[in-house]
């Protein structure tokens, strides 16, 4: 099922942002 594996990767992808905007937050 192609949706659950993109729909993986979305998250993946939010994950590292998130992780991206806290780190030059507390930078």
């Amino acid at each position: 099922e192609e949706e659950e594996e993109i729909e993986l990767t979305a998250i993946l992808l939010h994950a590292c942002v998130c992780s991206l905007f806290i780190y030059t937050t507390f930078k």
